[in-house]
């Protein structure tokens, strides 16, 4: 769910690359009375031009890549870098132009091993046993697992603060200073010891600006007052991002994959928000689902309105549409922010439900392999499956899961 902090974007001149007619691709989704705006404090402006229509204007955003948005009025096409807002305005027309394919998400253990920046990979069983990482994965998965090799510690997204802490997998690495001097493209292995680079105490939606490199382990620690807290934990920065950065959500159908959720009793009356979290040892299935590439899109195509984008008319339009959850393409600040929503559960609650105990919609164990009882009572208020591996209820009739990492 978009969490709006007042920062203050600073941007570089872009390239506009223009794009052939014949690339322009499906139509624009249009909001009609409305103009396109950012958080506070983004500027999202390209440049002015004069059309004579909103539809030439939606024409002329489409050949720039450059340019994810757009509004008119009175014959002036604003271009925006995108339109992940809107706000009521009786004299205007908004849009978002088609996004480009988002990459997909690597598969397991894709990436080549002299490009995982040094996170260790474990060819057999005996290999991650003989690692300080096999007390991680018993704390996380409940054991060390019998299959699914190679391990690539660089697929995961996410790292569960106390079982890091517990495995103590840092503990032998050196200073934070001589660390940060390890990750420069030309120094090997920076992931080897991973001790944390840098502590965010707040978003930083400005492109580039929160010190952090990619293969670098970094702790998003806000106050857990904050609702933006559901971002906490520790994530391994795999892509260099910042606001409106084109983040990956090409999840398919049917899919168990792994992700954080902190319960939101004042916000999440009605459906479940999720951050995609590879290594955090939850498992969701996505079931029927679909991906836009921002709120003001979703509400719009799934609800025929965008203005106000509230979390549980999103939930709800995109459950009469019979979907199962949804998926957004825009990571709202931190590369590491694949957002999604279970339509059918409640995330005012850990568990998406008002009671503990297994909940059928989650997984847990190494790759999806035991069911998840959770604990509604957790302190920290995030999705677990503290309570047990195995429940006492029916048996286990879940089929194999389609993994992704």
């Amino acid at each position: 769910m978009l969490r709006m902090i007042s920062m203050r974007l600073v941007l570089t001149c872009i390239l506009l690359t223009p794009l052939a007619r014949g690339d322009l691709g499906s139509k624009c989704t249009t909001f009609p009375t409305s103009v396109c705006v950012g958080p506070s404090g983004v500027d999202i402006d390209m440049f002015n031009t004069s059309t004579s229509s909103a539809a030439e204007c939606c024409d002329y955003c489409s050949e720039f890549r450059e340019c994810r948005g757009w509004t008119f009025s009175s014959g002036t096409c604003q271009l925006k870098r995108l339109c992940p807002l809107t706000a009521f305005d009786l004299q205007s027309t908004s849009g978002a132009s088609p996004p480009p394919t988002p990459p997909a998400l690597p598969g397991r253990c894709e990436t080549p091993e002299s490009s995982s920046y040094g996170w260790p990979r474990f060819e057999t069983k005996q290999q991650l046993l003989a690692s300080k990482w096999a007390e991680y994965f018993v704390d996380v998965y409940g054991s060390v697992p019998s299959s699914g090799y190679p391990i690539c510690t660089w697929d995961f997204w996410y790292l569960n603060p106390k079982s890091f802490e517990k495995a103590g997998i840092s503990k032998s690495c050196p200073s934070s200073e001589t660390w940060r001097t390890w990750l420069s493209p030309s120094d090997a292995q920076p992931g080897s010891c991973p001790t944390i680079a840098k502590v965010l105490p707040q978003w930083v939606h400005v492109l580039g600006k929160d010190g952090v490199k990619v293969g670098e382990l970094y702790s998003v620690d806000v106050n857990s007052s904050d609702f933006s807290a559901y971002k906490n934990g520790l994530w391994i920065r795999h892509v260099q991002g910042g606001y409106g950065r084109k983040g990956y959500a090409v999840i398919p159908d049917n899919t168990w994959i792994e992700v954080t959720h902190k319960g939101l009793p004042s916000t999440e009356k009605v459906g479940m928000w999720f951050n995609y979290a590879p290594g955090s040892g939850v498992w969701f299935n996505t079931g029927r689902t679909r991906i836009f590439e921002n709120h003001a899109v979703a509400a719009q195509e799934l609800c025929g309105w965008q203005h106000g984008d509230e979390p549980a008319d999103l939930a709800r339009c995109a459950k009469a549409k019979g979907l199962d959850s949804i998926q957004f393409q825009d990571d709202w600040g931190y590369p590491e922010g694949v957002e999604l929503i279970a339509v059918d559960l409640e995330g005012a609650y850990p568990c998406g439900t008002a009671k503990s105990g297994r909940v059928d919609s989650f997984r847990s164990g190494w790759l999806a392999s035991a069911p998840c009882v959770c604990d509604n009572n957790v302190s920290d208020g995030f999705l677990n499956c503290n309570l047990g591996a195995k429940s006492t209820g029916s048996p286990d009739k879940t089929p194999a899961p389609i993994i992704i990492l």
